[in-house]
């Protein structure tokens, strides 16, 4: 999902997975957050991540993945994941998962094929102008379970986005909105 090179911070890519249901347990009284951070710690510990920051304590903060790895996962996932870098690339509704680069100025009815889509990640930074109309999401893919518009420039975030009764992970983090519609109480 994350373009070669992207710095990922571990307690969002944590978040991600459990949205995606590709966290579990160990033990009864585990947290899924524990699970994944265990799970992170043993990937980091193989040589998957380059650049890997710590914190004080001794968790991982931000990692890059190493580029002949990002480069098998892609190939891995098929046409499961699509990185949308340009405005001419062509879609399917195989698509489960998709990145848009800050770089492509695109409309959410171009993306509309993918109708089972599980998450749409918007790579920041936005100008507001570039960022997707997010009224339709719902509409067009009902069963998102991961979505971030982190620093895409968000003044307002619709209320429709309440209707994404799937959505497990939502990223608003570093925009310009001032409040949240009430709707987004429904979401789990």
């Amino acid at each position: 999902l994350f373009p070669k090179g992207w710095r990922l911070r571990s307690h969002e890519l944590i978040h991600i997975f459990i949205a995606l249901g590709y966290v579990k347990k160990k033990y009864k009284h585990q947290s899924l957050m524990d699970a994944g951070e265990e799970c992170l710690l043993s990937l980091v510990k193989t040589g998957l991540f380059n650049n890997v920051v710590w914190s004080h304590c001794g968790w991982i903060l931000k990692f890059e993945m190493h580029d002949l790895i990002h480069d098998l996962a892609v190939s891995v996932a098929g046409c499961k994941l699509k990185m949308v870098e340009s405005k001419e690339d062509e879609f399917d509704d195989r698509v489960r998962h998709v990145s848009l680069s800050s770089k492509v100025d695109i409309c959410l009815e171009s993306l509309s094929k993918m109708r089972h889509l599980r998450s749409l990640l918007v790579m920041g930074p936005r100008r507001r102008s570039t960022c997707p109309k997010l009224t339709a999401l719902p509409r067009f893919f009902p069963h998102l379970r991961v979505l971030s518009l982190q620093e895409v420039g968000l003044e307002e975030v619709p209320t429709s986005i309440g209707k994404l009764i799937h959505l497990r992970h939502l990223n608003l983090s570093e925009n310009r909105f001032s409040e949240l519609p009430k709707s987004i109480k429904g979401l789990e």
